[in-house]
């Protein structure tokens, strides 16, 4: 089993005939004073089975990390994985919605997903001032 993509973004969600509907892709928020709160973030995954011992209910959990190295939410699930038809023994997109994500200080955040035996970690920095001029 192995992760092929992590992703954070502002809104995500299932679309049409099996895509995949991401907007706003970020690694960084701009807060102009802090605390701050990011009002739309999604973690978007897709995790994929290798083999058959990879197929059938896996543990799941998501996690946020603050700049102190502190936990400051998980969330506990479960994905199935099952058999599908084509290149992919079987694959399981997850979307996971947040809405005003508190951000009390500035500084580098990881969102931590494990999938199984699989992890990965993305950084979310929040930096204190308005973005650079395009």
């Amino acid at each position: 089993m192995h992760i092929q993509y992590m992703l954070l973004c502002e809104m995500a969600r299932e679309g049409v005939r099996g895509t995949f509907d991401v907007l706003g892709l970020l690694d960084r928020v701009y807060a102009s004073a802090l605390p701050a709160q990011q009002p739309h973030l999604a973690v978007v995954a897709l995790v994929c089975a290798d083999s058959e011992d990879d197929l059938g209910t896996k543990e799941v959990r998501l996690r946020l990390r603050g700049p102190n190295g502190q936990i400051m939410f998980e969330q506990r699930g479960t994905a199935r994985f099952q058999p599908l038809a084509g290149t992919w023994l079987s694959g399981v997109r997850l979307i996971y919605n947040l809405g005003n994500l508190p951000l009390p200080e500035a500084g580098r955040y990881f969102f931590e997903l494990t999938v199984g035996t699989v992890s990965a970690t993305h950084p979310l920095d929040v930096v204190v001032g308005q973005p650079p001029a395009a």
